[in-house]
């Protein structure tokens, strides 16, 4: 089974109160290939059924290697996040992949840095 079809979760067996934990290593988020180096993520989730509606509820957790947009040394940058989404209860099938992508791609900042006193200027005047 590869990592697309772990994210989704078979729910038309399920009945109420049934849970589901669901544990996904080696994650790659393909929207952020291109400004990131490494990607380390793993994801847990529950999926839990009740009577009108599923509930999944997750963690991201891990780190992406990204430069920094000052001194453009490469850093890692760490993930532990967290969603809570719910589905329709007549669902037979939850996908959560988009939710997942979603919530790493709005918590890696557009401008990262390496650390919050960050000095370019320093570092470039040290090399000459």
């Amino acid at each position: 089974m590869n990592i697309m079809e772990q994210l989704k979760v078979v729910t038309s067996n399920l009945e109420e109160f049934d849970e589901i934990k669901v544990d996904v290593n080696s994650y790659v988020c393909k929207e952020i290939i291109a400004d990131v180096k490494n990607q380390k993520i793993s994801i847990s989730f529950l999926v839990k059924k009740f009577k009108d509606l599923i509930l999944v509820q997750g963690k991201i957790s891990g780190q992406i290697e990204i430069d920094c947009c000052r001194c453009l040394e490469s850093f890692n940058f760490p993930l532990n996040l967290s969603f809570t989404r719910d589905y329709p209860a007549d669902l037979d099938e939850v996908d959560v992949e988009e939710e997942v992508r979603e919530v790493i791609i709005l918590n890696v900042p557009d401008k990262p840095l390496c650390s919050a006193d960050c000095s370019a200027c320093a570092l470039i005047a040290a090399k000459i």
